[in-house]
């Protein structure tokens, strides 16, 4: 299986040196929106703000703002059509989704919507509970306190990836840097020759 990088970006805080340098790297770039909110609140929020509004005018303001705006952002600083897009929480994952009319209106106007496929998202932006930590039990043996969190590590990102199938997208958050979170990037390290 191939590797392909898409990489969306978020033009919050935007480093567009760095964005250039993967351009030219040869990954494609797309937006993941202006705040990072899912659709179903922006629009939650849009009508509490404008009940008169249609649902369709309410969708080209929002899109005008968290999706066009930063897509003109990205398409200025690499002088290239910006064609792809990574909706906040996905399509339909949990309450994170994204309309149907929302997605008509997006492809309508020339963006491929990105989503990661089936069981592929890594979650390694997900706090897991940590089963290996001490914890107190009951009596009858239950739990007597929750188990704390931790950062899923580099194996267990690298097992969801290991699943992948020609064609799959995966969904892996790289922080590494200021957050010292770099189970994702030696996951990759390790996953992406296998891949390959």
């Amino acid at each position: 299986a191939g590797v392909q990088q898409r990489l969306p970006i978020e033009t919050v805080d935007l480093d567009e040196t760095a964005v250039v340098s993967i351009h030219n790297a040869g990954h494609e770039i797309g937006t993941h929106g202006q705040d990072h909110i899912p659709w179903n609140i922006l629009i939650r929020r849009a009508k509490k703000q404008n009940a008169e509004a249609s649902e369709e005018d309410r969708i080209a303001e929002l899109y005008q703002a968290q999706v066009a705006a930063p897509r003109a952002t990205l398409e200025r600083i690499l002088e290239f059509p910006i064609n792809l897009y990574r909706p906040p929480g996905g399509i339909g994952w949990k309450n994170a989704s994204m309309p149907l009319p929302v997605q008509e209106y997006v492809t309508a106007r020339g963006l491929n919507i990105a989503h990661w496929t089936d069981g592929r998202d890594s979650r390694d932006s997900l706090m897991v509970e940590d089963k290996d930590a001490e914890v107190e039990l009951a009596e009858d043996g239950a739990l007597a306190t929750k188990r704390p969190k931790r950062q899923a590590n580099s194996e267990e990102i690298a097992a969801v990836i290991k699943k992948a199938k020609d064609g799959d997208v995966i969904l892996v958050h790289s922080f590494g840097g200021k957050q010292g979170r770099w189970a994702t990037v030696e996951a990759l390290d390790e996953v992406i020759p296998e891949l390959q």
